[in-house]
């Protein structure tokens, strides 16, 4: 979509306080399964939609089609879709001038790189992986896949505002055997260049994981030190900056955060600093949101202090405060809500091994499963299957499994002893964190 052509239609609509959105998203999909490729596809979804402001009420349209009536024609349904919609005087578009066109996180190295060479790729991490070690029985999933995405947001005030972004990942899962006993591990990797993902470094943690799970043995159900490795604890922090966060305004002014009324007030250990930055690598960086609010670094907590909540132009303007750029959609088609970019909690000073060394007798956890099923984000509860190793003695000794860890988040955030400086960096989580040490935590086993 070139600016003339939107500052055509556009033009044709000054009057309107409107927004003009564009999406274009491409998808490259690579599997590997028995030494062939089993899985090849390549998708494009492109389209605009409309959002149109009368009389405190949003009237909103969409369409795929690329010629310049039947998007005029989007338009004008929007500004009649406005009519039937319930009027908040809290509804708000972005009515900036601001010009702004970023190509900073397109590499046109992935683009650039050859399909038989992103073949080979997904094929040698499959074969790798397999002949990592003898107890390597199968590698059900080997994948390659690279996303391209293009987002204009534009206004009749002048507003015109272009990005693009690309991103490559892999990872790979694989089965493990010891005595009749069957064990998984999976680990992934996200880059900015193609040349920096290593299908090496994905192999060797995802083997790593299903090894460490042989010959575990049952727990009894006790309370205990635990710590948690930093993909475990990534995962878990993930769920809360995700969808209904009690971190995002929409949802304190819906009554569904605990954290209402606590801005600016201590909810955590000293320990803690969780930071918010779109423009670091990550699978949602980005120099401007969904409504076209530039973009920029946020501390979420520090040092245990909450600094401040999640903002999209609607709930800011229900709070007389500024958005911080997280108005978001998952495509042309969507409507317009909350949501984090690259989540990060700052690292400590100490190994993984210090934090071990802290605990004369708890657990390591290094898997936790089914968690979106075992946590609520309202009340905070968190109720999931785990796998891991014992610590006594300041020791990682045997492994141990089949047992359930129980834990509020909201009592997690204050009972964090020490944080390691292994934080996860992978660019293939949502949330990225160092090993945490938490000094007590309910263990359900046999």
């Amino acid at each position: 979509m070139d600016d003339t052509k939107i500052k055509n239609i556009l033009k044709k609509h000054q009057q309107k306080k409107m927004e003009l959105y564009y999406q274009n998203s491409q998808k490259l999909s690579l599997g590997a399964f028995s030494g062939e490729l089993s899985n090849f596809s390549f998708s494009e979804q492109e389209g605009y939609s409309a959002r149109v402001l009368k009389d405190d009420k949003i009237g909103f349209s969409y369409t795929e089609d690329h010629l310049e009536q039947h998007i005029e024609a989007m338009i004008d349904q929007a500004n009649e879709n406005a009519g039937y919609t319930t009027a908040d005087p809290a509804h708000t578009l972005n009515q900036g001038e601001e010009k702004l066109q970023s190509d900073q996180f397109y590499n046109q190295e992935i683009d650039q790189v050859t399909i038989d060479k992103k073949k080979q790729f997904v094929l040698d991490l499959e074969k790798t992986a397999k002949s990592a070690d003898p107890r390597i029985i199968n590698v059900p999933i080997a994948h390659y896949g690279d996303q391209k995405q293009s987002v204009i947001v534009a206004n009749p005030q002048g507003m015109l505002k272009k990005q693009t972004q690309n991103f490559c990942y892999a990872y790979t899962e694989i089965m493990a055997e010891e005595n009749g006993e069957t064990s998984v591990g999976f680990w992934g990797m996200g880059k900015a260049s193609f040349i920096e993902l290593d299908y090496q470094k994905i192999v060797a943690k995802a083997v790593e994981e299903a090894l460490s799970k042989l010959n575990a043995a049952e727990i009894q159900s006790c309370s205990c030190p635990a710590v948690f490795c930093e993909g475990v604890a990534s995962d878990l922090f993930a769920v809360f900056f995700n969808n209904n966060s009690p971190f995002y305004a929409e949802n304190v002014q819906l009554n569904v955060s605990k954290l209402k009324g606590k801005l600016n007030t201590k909810i955590a250990s000293d320990q803690l600093t969780i930071i918010d930055d779109p423009l670091a690598v990550g699978i949602q960086r980005r120099v401007f949101d969904d409504e076209g609010v530039n973009c920029q670094k946020m501390t979420i907590i520090e040092q245990g202090i909450l600094n401040n909540f999640y903002y999209n132009l609607y709930s800011a303007k229900k709070d007389t405060v500024q958005s911080t750029g997280h108005g978001m959609r998952g495509n042309h088609r969507g409507s317009v809500s909350t949501g984090a970019t690259n989540v990060y909690l700052e690292n400590g000073n100490l190994e993984e091994s210090e934090l071990i060394k802290e605990v004369d007798k708890g657990i390591l956890v290094t898997e936790v499963e089914g968690l979106h099923a075992g946590v609520n984000q309202i009340s905070g509860d968190i109720s999931a299957g785990a796998k891991g190793f014992m610590i006594e003695k300041g020791k990682k000794t045997y492994g141990v499994k089949n047992f359930t860890l129980s834990i509020n988040f909201f009592d997690l955030l204050n009972r964090i002893v020490l944080i390691g400086n292994n934080r996860r960096n992978d660019g293939f989580s949502h949330f990225q964190s160092p090993s945490i040490l938490i000094e007590k935590v309910d263990f359900s086993g046999k």
